[in-house]
């Protein structure tokens, strides 16, 4: 996985955060994305990502790294 220095991850469960901590990979826990919960306003995925350094116009790219069949 090839990463910028500034980049991180926002998981949706702790065993993704602990398969990217192995490979030094900065993460956050952030939302479960099996439609199981009232989602936060999308406000809220942007102030993290500008607290985390985000410019508000750079791509971000969203993966799942554990089992990605396994979800919607």
């Amino acid at each position: 996985m090839a990463l910028l220095p500034d980049s991180f991850v926002i998981t949706r469960n702790e065993e993704s955060r602990t398969v990217l901590r192995e490979l030094n990979v900065p993460t956050e826990l952030g939302t479960d994305t099996a439609w199981t919960f009232e989602p936060e306003p999308a406000e809220y995925g942007r102030k993290v990502l500008r607290d985390a350094g985000w410019d508000g116009n750079s791509t971000v790219l969203v993966v799942c790294p554990i089992n990605p069949l396994s979800g919607p």
